[in-house]
């Protein structure tokens, strides 16, 4: 607090003590307009405020008062938690965003199954053989099914005695999710005898991440495929990674065909092992700025890298593609990516049920949009024909197209 001073009243102030200087006119002027200009934009934001507030309530309780008509006066059972989640849906569905979605509670398991990388189940891969019935097609090292004898071929017929007749692999893996035994009775055709095993579900890593090494002249090439970035991929990629750059490889090729994407942190961690902190990654643009991401990697690869990318190459998979492109100097190979470059979060209602919003958009390292337009790739390959009939890697035109491109 400052000290006040005494004034005499009987001393008399000259006029020429009232005057101020030039300066300290200007400086008043520029005071009082600045004071001004806050005043107002205070009240200006107030009224808005105000304003948004007063058209916000207004829509609030339009929708209270329906909501309560319905649920007040429709003659049937209303189940309120169907009545708010059809709302919720409603609005996101309302967006006209396809990447905006409702995801209710028989489609979240399989949703979050995909993103976490692991699930409890039994350690075996299925299909749906030509005969619409559930056959293993893999038994999985280290698990459960392996050690209860479970075979490649035998036909899945029942669950804990529930028939499994005519369910999709997606049903099947929802059942065994959603089953809370420890242990699940399967009801196995094999060699035309029936069979009951009792498997105990134990935490199942699905693998998202397989590598390969092939030679072309005097090269070693390495091959990582990435069929989703869960929330385990990063860990599988940099330890297949450090696999491969032990085995001594001249170059490398990064799969991504038919990756939809997954986590943008899980491949900016990926993108992050091939560049420096120096390097930007990618930008995001959202309602208000546009900033840049950058690497937090300690080196640059020297090696040459190709990415294969086709029409079912998205999000987080253009990401990684453009990225490796634009700062690693990386060749694109197949062909053009689906163009999806928005970023979602979801929303979990707490009720079983989530929904997917989109809050902002990424562009490539360099500024580029790629949404609804895809990366077109620096050598364009097909597919033939004679690999959908029989998809070996023999018949992978554009894997073998990489590999010779690869070659010293």
């Amino acid at each position: 607090m400052e000290e006040e001073k005494d004034i005499k009243p009987n001393k008399k102030i000259k006029p020429d003590e009232l005057k101020f200087g030039f300066v300290e006119v200007l400086i008043l002027v520029i005071i009082t307009a600045i004071v001004t200009i806050i005043v107002a934009n205070t009240i200006n934001n107030s009224k808005k405020a105000e304003n948004n507030n007063s058209t916000y309530n207004k829509e609030i309780e339009k929708f209270y008062n329906e909501y309560k008509f319905v649920k007040d006066k429709y003659y049937g059972e209303v189940k309120t938690d169907k009545l708010i989640n059809d709302a919720i849906a409603g609005m996101v569905n309302g967006l006209g965003d396809p990447y905006s979605t409702f995801i209710n509670d028989e489609n979240v398991t399989n949703f979050d199954v995909e993103l976490d990388g692991e699930f409890y189940g039994l350690g075996i891969e299925i299909t749906v053989n030509e005969n619409s019935e559930i056959e293993v097609h893999r038994v999985l090292d280290g698990y459960e099914a392996k050690k209860s004898g479970i075979q490649v071929g035998d036909v899945i017929t029942h669950m804990d005695g529930e028939s499994l007749e005519g369910i999709s692999t997606v049903d099947f893996r929802s059942k065994m999710i959603q089953n809370n035994k420890e242990t699940v009775t399967l009801t196995i055709k094999r060699d035309g005898k029936t069979m009951d095993i009792t498997v105990k579900r134990t935490l199942v890593q699905i693998e998202s991440v397989k590598t390969a090494t092939y030679h072309s002249g005097a090269s070693k090439v390495g091959y990582i495929g990435i069929t989703i970035f869960a929330n385990n991929t990063y860990k599988q990629f940099k330890e297949a990674l450090a696999k491969l750059e032990n085995e001594k490889i001249d170059s490398l090729i990064v799969d991504v065909r038919s990756n939809s994407g997954g986590h943008l942190q899980i491949v900016t961690d990926i993108i992050s092992e091939f560049v420096d902190s120096s390097h930007v990654i990618y930008q995001v643009k959202d309602a208000t700025e546009v900033t840049k991401e950058y690497s937090t990697g300690k080196e640059n690869k020297s090696y040459p890298i190709i990415v294969l990318i086709d029409s079912a190459s998205a999000s987080a998979s253009e990401l990684l593609a453009s990225a490796l492109k634009e700062q690693a100097g990386a060749k694109l190979v197949g062909t053009k990516s689906f163009g999806k470059s928005t970023v979602q979060q979801v929303v979990d209602l707490g009720n079983g049920s989530k929904y997917k919003i989109t809050i902002k958009e990424w562009l490539t390292s360099e500024g580029n949009v790629i949404n609804g337009q895809g990366l077109v790739p620096d050598v364009e390959v097909m597919l033939g024909e004679a690999y959908f009939n029989e998809p070996i890697e023999k018949n992978d035109t554009q894997l073998n197209e990489a590999i010779k491109l690869l070659k010293k």
